[in-house]
């Protein structure tokens, strides 16, 4: 589950915030020699025009969706010429131009940043973010990442959790597809809910986007389940807040459309993936190579082979990158991993062929089954040039 986000997020930051204020700077209360003053609605311009008279007020500006007026009053004299204002059956409301401040947050101090152990919170770059690497799958030099964090581009929601973690007294309502609540992360915060598409008080999630959202609000805090135990999952802003689940959305009844047997597709066309297999045995073969080349002689390289060699292995990746990009986002370079196309969850294989195939593009299926195999081959003869610079060639 990946974790959507409003309510609960300002409640948790403000909850890190001073609530002393003594701690605050002395500020202005509201703004020097001005009020607001709200006429009732119908009242033509003329009337307003004397009760400015009348009360002693000069407009500045008036917002006339609102009928809220900006005036000028002598400085020292808002409050009373607010209450001028308010004795003139024409106005609505009158009152100081108030200044709304947020408290400044305070230091950390000595609380130490609470940093939960689920097994997924490292990839919440957005609760905390140590420019870790994400986006990340097996390779054959170990882990290969699309992205690296930004350090401290988040939320600071290990800082915000030292102070407190929220509390089960508050209770989110989460109106979306309804709430998974059996699941391990969320069944200890379920505080019920009703289905409103089936008018039933159970509203088990039959789609996923709701048990996504109720994690990113609740997700439990090093939640300890398997054997042997382990704190699995990801964590929510809130991880003691309690959730009500509503089943809002139909997933497939649309009362504007009428329902009818689905037509039957057109025959798929074959797509051969004859290139794309023999790219994939050629860039065993090739890694195969490197990897008992770099085990005999590694250690024995000389300065200048390391540099040759790091020179000829640092644009490796490149070799994975076409320059059409992927259909429909061409911006993104990478044929054989992408984000999903339509969520932009999760790391999807060789997306040009299994997008196009999904969504019956034969053409383009084709297609990227030769650009991929073209990529991997690239790859594949960027690493044999690494195996003879290593064998000393």
């Amino acid at each position: 589950m990946r974790l959507g986000k409003a309510v609960v997020c300002l409640a948790l930051a403000f909850a890190a915030l001073t609530s002393v204020a003594s701690a605050q700077p002395v500020r202005r209360q509201a703004v020097a020699g001005q009020i607001l003053v709200t006429f009732r609605p119908a009242v033509n311009a003329n009337a307003k025009a004397d009760a400015h008279r009348g009360a002693r007020g000069r407009l500045m500006s008036e917002l006339a969706s609102r009928g809220v007026a900006l005036v000028a009053v002598p400085d020292g004299d808002e409050q009373a010429a607010a209450a001028r204002y308010r004795r003139n059956p024409d106005v609505l409301f009158a009152e100081p131009n108030y200044i709304r401040y947020v408290p400044e947050p305070t230091a950390h101090g000595g609380d130490t940043p609470l940093v939960p152990r689920d097994k997924l919170f490292g990839q919440q770059w957005g609760f905390h973010n140590t420019g870790q690497e994400f986006y990340c799958f097996a390779w054959i030099f170990g882990d290969f990442c699309f992205y690296q964090g930004t350090p401290d581009a988040d939320i600071d929601a290990p800082e915000a959790w030292a102070v407190s973690t929220g509390s089960p007294t508050v209770t989110v309502a989460v109106i979306d597809t309804g709430i998974d609540y059996n699941h391990p992360d969320l069944a200890s915060h379920y505080a019920g809910g009703y289905d409103f598409v089936h008018s039933t008080f159970d509203p088990l999630d039959d789609h996923g986007h709701g048990t996504h959202v109720a994690g990113t609000i609740a997700a439990s805090f090093e939640n300890l389940t398997g054997s042997p135990t382990t704190a699995e999952g990801v964590v929510g802003v809130a991880p003691q807040a309690r959730l009500l689940a509503s089943n809002a959305y139909n997933l497939a009844a649309d009362p504007t459309h009428s329902h009818a047997p689905p037509s039957a597709f057109a025959p798929s066309t074959d797509v051969s993936f004859a290139p794309l297999e023999a790219a994939v045995s050629k860039l065993k073969t090739s890694a195969a190579a490197f990897d008992t080349a770099l085990a005999a002689k590694g250690p024995g390289l000389s300065a200048a082979q390391k540099v040759k060699l790091d020179a000829t292995l640092r644009p490796l990746t490149q070799s994975l990158m076409h320059e059409e990009g992927l259909p429909g986002r061409p911006w993104f370079k990478n044929v054989i991993y992408a984000p999903g196309l339509f969520t932009g969850y999760g790391a999807k294989t060789l997306p040009g062929v299994r997008e196009a195939i999904e969504e019956r593009r034969y053409g383009d299926a084709q297609k990227y089954v030769g650009i991929t195999g073209q990529a991997l081959t690239a790859y594949a003869a960027k690493l044999d040039e690494a195996t003879v610079i290593i064998n000393g060639g």
